[in-house]
C-alpha cells in the first residue's frame, strides 16, 4: 500500500495545555482509519491540521504529491445548518473546492456516505 499522508512529531497546545505531543503516523491507500477519544482530546484539531486548515506547533504533515483533502466541519446537528442541509449536502460542499466535475463530485460524495454506513443520502 502506498502512503497518502505522513505525520512526524506533531505537537499542538492551547496555552499551557498540550493536546498532543510527538505524534507520528501514516495514512495509507486502501486503509480505513478511526480517530477515537474523549471530548477536548484534540481530534478535530488534528483533522484540521491534516486538512491544512490549522497549523501545528511543531512537526510536519507531508501529503503524497497531488493529494487533495476535503474537510467536513463538525457540527452538533446538520439540522442547524442553513436550510436544514443533509450529510450529502455537507460532503458535497467539502469536496466542492477540489475542482471536480459535477458527476465526479456526486460520485465521490455518495461513495463517502456509503463508506460511512449511510444507506440513504437524505440523512
Amino acid at each position: 500500500m502506498s502512503i497518502l499522508l505522513s505525520c512526524q512529531d506533531l505537537s499542538k497546545s492551547f496555552g499551557s495545555r498540550p493536546l498532543f505531543e510527538g505524534l507520528s503516523f501514516g495514512l495509507f491507500e486502501g486503509e480505513r482509519t478511526g480517530l477515537i477519544g474523549p471530548n477536548g482530546a484534540g481530534k478535530s484539531t488534528l483533522l484540521r491540521i491534516l486538512a491544512g486548515r490549522e497549523t501545528c506547533d511543531s512537526g510536519a504533515v507531508t501529503p503524497r504529491r497531488g493529494l487533495r483533502l476535503g474537510y467536513l466541519e463538525q457540527r452538533d446537528s446538520f439540522a442547524e445548518a442553513p436550510g436544514g442541509r443533509t450529510v450529502l449536502d455537507e460532503i458535497t460542499k467539502a469536496l466542492d473546492g477540489l475542482g471536480l466535475e459535477a458527476h465526479e463530485l456526486e460520485r465521490r460524495a455518495a461513495a463517502g456516505l456509503a463508506g460511512a454506513g449511510f444507506a440513504d443520502a437524505s440523512q
